[in-house]
């Protein structure tokens, strides 16, 4: 017997397309369960039904699952620092109920602006920041992707490599009061974008075997 083809469907299984969601992905922006269940709602599409009770079905599992999870170190206290002085927008497909409740558990009073997959794709999302003049918004990303969004939209971003020496707090406190003064954007990120690039070399430190 020949060996199945990488991909290919499973002896006995048929995957079948689910051409209403997929209808429905091309024509909404905002792809989340408020949007879903509208659609659903005015089409009684089963495509949708079938979406639709799995989201639920993987939001309620996450609500059980994650529960009593501290923030990363000095998390609460940057957020603090930074809501003191400048509008907070929290870019993420999560959904927004997720979000609120995980903002919650920081046991921050800081407010952030609208969350989630509701509001729309990441793009959109961003483009809230384009209200702000020229070094007015800082985006603070956890991967390199994210860190270089069109420069109209986002002016500067901190990529980090922290974690290092135990002055975590007083290296954040250092980089927020450079952004609030004007002194981030240019030189100083620069070096911080060099800096990371270091932690991402294009050929790994260990040996590769090819093919």
């Amino acid at each position: 017997m020949a060996p199945q083809a990488a991909g290919s469907e499973a002896p006995g299984v048929t995957i079948r397309i689910p051409e209403g969601l997929l209808g429905w992905m091309k024509r909404e922006t905002k792809l989340g369960n408020p949007a879903l269940k509208k659609a659903l709602e005015e089409t009684g599409d089963p495509d949708l039904k079938q979406a639709l009770d799995w989201s639920v079905a993987v939001n309620e599992s996450i609500e059980k699952m994650v529960r009593g999870v501290p923030p990363f170190p000095c998390v609460r206290e940057v957020l603090e620092r930074l809501g003191a002085r400048a509008d907070i927008l929290v870019v993420s497909a999560t959904p927004g109920e997720a979000l609120a409740r995980e903002w919650k558990s920081t046991s921050s009073t800081v407010h952030a602006g609208d969350l989630g997959q509701e509001v729309g794709t990441k793009k959109q999302m961003l483009r809230q920041a384009a209200k702000y003049t020229q070094g007015q918004s800082l985006m603070i990303a956890t991967r390199w992707a994210t860190t270089r969004p069109p420069r109209p939209t986002i002016r500067t971003s901190s990529p980090s490599t922290l974690g290092r020496g135990g002055k975590l707090e007083a290296v954040l406190r250092g980089r927020i009061d450079r952004f609030f003064c004007g002194a981030f954007a240019g030189k100083y990120q620069e070096e911080l974008l060099a800096d990371f690039n270091r932690y991402l070399p294009a050929q790994p430190p260990w040996p590769v075997e090819e093919g």
